[in-house]
């Protein structure tokens, strides 16, 4: 699986991409950061 897979699983299952640190993509849902 790459990486922008992965991306529009987790945006199809709720979470949005709330910033990108250098590679590091960091996504939220409800308000928890996790991945």
């Amino acid at each position: 699986m790459k990486g922008g897979d992965l991306i529009k699983l987790l945006e199809k299952e709720g979470w949005v991409l709330d910033r990108i640190s250098g590679s590091h993509h960091i996504m939220v849902k409800d308000k928890m950061r996790s991945i």
